[in-house]
């Protein structure tokens, strides 16, 4: 009884919320209204971004959902995100419906030119869309980089880091060794 009072005041806490963030970036923010976020999840859509939320989300508490200028976020139906999970969109992260993050996943469509003339400012990066299919499963600490496109039904084993693809219907996962490069 207590868990079915917890979810319904978890749908309306975010229903509320939605609606105050609809009121404020309306052209930027779209939603359904069974949705169901931890009262602590921030949601950031700067001016410009734009961020569109599917149907029967799951977000526990810790996550962040940021869009900055100029940067769409898109997360489909049916999907559950764990505790601590970061996702930030400068250009575009597009995840399917019925997708499934462990704890402590961090997306990230750019990383930092720090060869730039604007590192110091921290203005300069570096940016390439993340696509994640449907029906894909991340395991806890994964880390999502610039460029990576994930296939329906993959598994991302927990501690991977993803900069390239993952083929539809496998598992990706890094062996751990650690490689160093100099940078000129």
């Amino acid at each position: 009884m207590f868990k079915k009072l917890k979810n319904i005041i978890s749908v309306l806490w975010s229903l509320i919320k939605f609606c105050l963030i609809k009121l404020i970036r309306w052209k930027e923010f779209s939603f359904c209204p069974i949705e169901r976020f931890s009262p602590s999840t921030m949601i950031n859509i700067h001016k410009g971004g734009k961020m569109v939320l599917g149907n029967k989300l799951r977000v526990h508490s810790g996550s962040r959902l940021s869009v900055t200028p100029g940067g769409v976020l898109t997360i489909g139906d049916n999907t559950a995100i764990n505790y601590n999970c970061i996702f930030v969109a400068r250009k575009s992260v597009s995840i399917g419906k019925d997708c499934t993050f462990g704890p402590n996943v961090i997306i990230f469509d750019h990383d930092h030119d720090f060869r730039g003339s604007d590192v110091m400012n921290g203005d300069a990066f570096k940016e390439k869309e993340v696509v994640i299919g449907n029906n894909v499963w991340i395991g806890a600490n994964a880390v999502i980089l610039k460029g990576a496109i994930i296939g329906d039904n993959a598994v991302i084993a927990a501690g991977t880091v993803v900069m390239g693809e993952v083929p539809a219907n496998s598992i990706g996962y890094n062996k751990k060794e650690l490689a160093t490069k100099q940078y000129k």
